[in-house]
């Protein structure tokens, strides 16, 4: 005898049913949500969810309710209102939220709303990114010798000037593994807690957050390569350091604050995290080497044998290159583009095994700091417009005197 796979819930009419949509596509969505689609009325749903599970066969109305970082299409309150209201003209009303509806995805509160006001509400669990994500690059939450426990904490909580409010001590210090949840743009905060974390660990974290893609990173992509003047003020920002004052009624600058892109600092426009600084002129870098009628050279004429850089040795291919490729542009050009072509003549000598960092007080016509990590060391290299060997001599002493403050 066949045995049902889906598990049946009650289904009364005017039913409210919370489910978790998991954290990818249609193929981390269970079967019990997947046959809840199909046969919902209508269907309330979230902005994480992918694009694949929107596309699923059903005859269901489909209504948004996204919020995102600085973007919420409703309150809470009005998304628990609506739920109240499609209850009182439709029998299965199917609330459709990224992860698991009780994973900080608020599912008490609106399971608490709906049945105050007298409405069955059920749910159905799905597949939450803080066991799905390790797990796609191989990291047990749990292990016999190194992880009998973990923990899952959201960054979204801030008090005390700190990540996590008022249980940063606590989570410091427990054991097992640590999950940390729309963290993102909070990411450079929590990066300044050295206490909590070491410097190889976050570079690691970095390093793999960096290979992968996500809904935020898409929206980074879609505004650069669909938007001119909002590719411009980006470039603008991280290529030539320019202080572009922050004034939402610029559409552009109110754009890029809507999606989480650009945030305000002292009155200035600035890229909103460190990730999407490194991720952005990734994406940059990657125009560039398409645009390049040499083969790349080999990583292997890069690195010693003892797996360190031969960071000289790039300095002196870097100019070979620039010799081959660009002798016949004047200086307005290598000053402007230098700077990018530099990083994609070393982006896939690092790609997989490091990564580098632009630090920002130093993007303006006169210099770019870049602070390069390659196994456990760094490599600082500052670019420069040659003015002469006086000029070089200040500079030299300069870089020293940055060399020591590190």
């Amino acid at each position: 005898m066949k045995q049902d796979t889906v598990t049946e819930i009650r289904q009364e009419p005017g039913t409210v049913i919370l489910a978790g949509a998991g954290c990818g596509g249609r193929e981390l969505l269970t079967l019990q949500v997947l046959d809840l689609i199909r046969r919902a009325d209508v269907i309330v749903y979230d902005d994480l969810i992918s694009q694949d599970i929107l596309d699923i066969d059903t005859d269901a109305e489909w209504i948004y309710a996204g919020k995102r970082k600085g973007l919420h299409s409703m309150t809470q309150e009005e998304i628990n209102e609506l739920l109240i209201s499609l209850a009182q003209t439709h029998a299965l009303v199917l609330r459709l939220k990224g992860g698991d509806p009780f994973v900080f995805g608020r599912g008490r509160e609106e399971m608490r709303a709906v049945r105050e006001a007298g409405i069955c509400c059920q749910s159905a669990p799905g597949i939450t990114s803080a066991i799905a994500v390790p797990e796609r690059f191989d990291i047990p939450v749990t292990d016999r010798i190194h992880a009998s426990s973990f923990t899952v904490i959201t960054a979204s909580r801030k008090s005390q000037g700190k990540p996590f409010g008022a249980d940063a001590g606590w989570v410091a210090h427990q054991p097992g593994t640590l999950v940390i949840l729309m963290g993102l743009s909070r990411l450079p905060e929590i990066v300044e807690l050295p206490e909590y974390w070491t410097k190889e660990g976050i570079r690691t974290a970095v390093r793999e957050i960096l290979k992968g893609t996500n809904t935020l990173f898409d929206d980074v992509v879609k505004n650069i390569e669909n938007n001119d003047r909002f590719r411009r003020l980006v470039e603008g920002i991280l290529l030539e350091g320019r202080q572009i004052p922050y004034k939402l009624s610029n559409p552009e600058i109110d754009l890029g604050v809507t999606f989480g892109i650009l945030a305000e600092e002292d009155g200035i426009c600035k890229i909103s995290n460190i990730i999407f600084e490194i991720y952005i002129y990734d994406h940059l870098i990657a125009g560039k080497l398409m645009e390049q009628r040499r083969l790349p050279i080999p990583r292997s004429r890069f690195v010693t044998e003892e797996g360190s850089l031969d960071m000289e040795g790039i300095l002196l291919g870097f100019r070979d290159f620039m010799d081959a490729e660009y002798r016949k542009r004047d200086d307005a050009f290598l000053e402007r583009q230098g700077r990018l072509l530099f990083l994609a003549f070393l982006k896939p000598i690092i790609n997989g095994t490091g990564h580098y960092v632009v630090e920002p007080e130093t993007r303006d016509s006169a210099r770019m700091d870049i602070v390069v990590f390659y196994g456990k060391r760094e490599y600082i290299l500052e670019l420069k417009v040659w003015h002469g060997p006086k000029r070089f001599s200040e500079e030299l002493a300069q870089l020293s005197a940055y060399m020591e403050g590190r």
